[in-house]
């Protein structure tokens, strides 16, 4: 596995929207104590339509994409594309992608205005989340302009896209 979520010798940045990190600075998140900068990867390497898994996994925290991420990847009962594909990018030097937790989609939703604005927007369509819901379903956001920012969930064997986001502990 490719994560190490490294660490940044630069100033942080301050505006979403930024670049910082390989991707873009797209807000604040919180994992437990501890607060981290997500930043999401460039739509041209780091978002690409890919199916979840079909098979319950246990990975239901929705503020921890990174621990979801990991113990998807090392399932080696199943393949997990969706996160698989987070898992193995490298951009601008960084390895630690990973599938955004469900509460992290959201952080993201809040910058969508200021990312499309720089042509690094989402599409209006599902995104899936590394959270799952049940055996069968796990979390999704719509990123809709009619309903921007509803979560459900569906069953995990459909197609839906992913965007890959790093964090670094502040």
């Amino acid at each position: 596995m490719g994560h190490n979520e490294q660490t940044e010798n630069t100033t942080l940045p301050t505006a979403i929207g930024q670049a910082y990190g390989g991707g873009f600075y797209v807000g604040k998140t919180k994992d437990g104590e501890k607060t981290y900068l997500l930043i999401a990867a460039p739509k041209k390497d780091g978002e690409a339509e890919k199916p979840w898994a079909s098979l319950a996994t246990g990975v239901t925290s929705t503020t921890d994409g990174f621990g979801n991420t990991a113990a998807l990847v090392n399932n080696c009962n199943l393949r997990h594309d969706a996160a698989i594909f987070c898992n193995d990018l490298t951009i601008g030097g960084y390895d630690d992608w990973y599938l955004p937790a469900k509460d992290e989609l959201a952080v993201m939703l809040d910058a969508g205005k200021a990312l499309a604005a720089i042509g690094e927007g989402f599409e209006s369509y599902y995104y899936w989340s590394a959270s799952e819901y049940s055996a069968a379903n796990a979390w999704f956001q719509h990123w809709y302009s009619s309903n921007p920012g509803f979560q459900d969930y569906t069953n995990k064997t459909s197609a839906y896209y992913v965007r890959a986001v790093r964090r670094l502990e502040i």
